[in-house]
C-alpha cells in the first residue's frame, strides 16, 4: 500500500532502481531516474518528500545536481539522501556541503535504509496548525 509520499530516486544504474523499488514502493510513491535532467524536468510538475541520488551520474555529479535542486523554488527543506559506492572519507564532507541529509555506503542495509527515509519524511513533514 503506497501512501502520499514522493521519493524521487537518480541513479544511472538501473540495477539501483530496483533495489529502492524493493525497499520502497510497497510504502511510497516512487519515481527512478536513469538521467538528471529528467529528474529536473519532473521537478517542475511534482514536488517530492525526498531525493535518493548517485554521487556519479554521468552528465553531472550528484552534488551539482543536489545544488541545483535546493535552488529550485519550496526545494531548500526537502531531504536528500546521497548513496554512492566511494569511499566514505573523502565524499561525506562534500555531500552535506552541497545540501545533504544523509550519506549511505552501497551496498544498503534494505531496514536500516527504510527506517532512515520514513525518519527524514517524518521530520520534513510540513508543520500543520491542528484548529486551522
Amino acid at each position: 500500500m503506497t501512501t502520499s509520499e514522493i521519493i524521487f530516486a537518480v541513479d544511472d544504474e538501473t540495477s539501483m532502481h530496483f533495489v529502492y523499488e524493493e525497499i520502497l514502493a510497497e510504502h511510497y510513491n516512487l519515481h527512478c531516474f536513469t538521467r538528471p535532467q529528467e529528474m529536473l524536468h519532473m521537478l517542475d510538475n511534482i514536488r517530492p518528500n525526498l531525493i535518493i541520488m548517485d554521487i556519479g551520474l554521468g552528465e553531472m555529479s550528484g552534488y551539482e545536481l543536489c545544488e541545483t535542486i535546493k535552488q529550485k523554488e519550496g526545494m531548500t527543506l526537502v531531504p536528500v539522501v546521497f548513496v554512492s559506492g566511494h569511499d566514505f572519507s573523502n565524499d561525506k564532507g562534500r555531500a552535506f556541503f552541497s545540501g545533504g541529509s544523509e550519506y549511505v555506503m552501497k551496498p544498503i542495509d534494505k531496514a536500516s535504509f527504510n527506517k532512515l527515509i520514513k525518519k527524514l519524511i517524518e521530520d520534513h513533514q510540513p508543520i500543520t496548525d491542528p484548529d486551522g
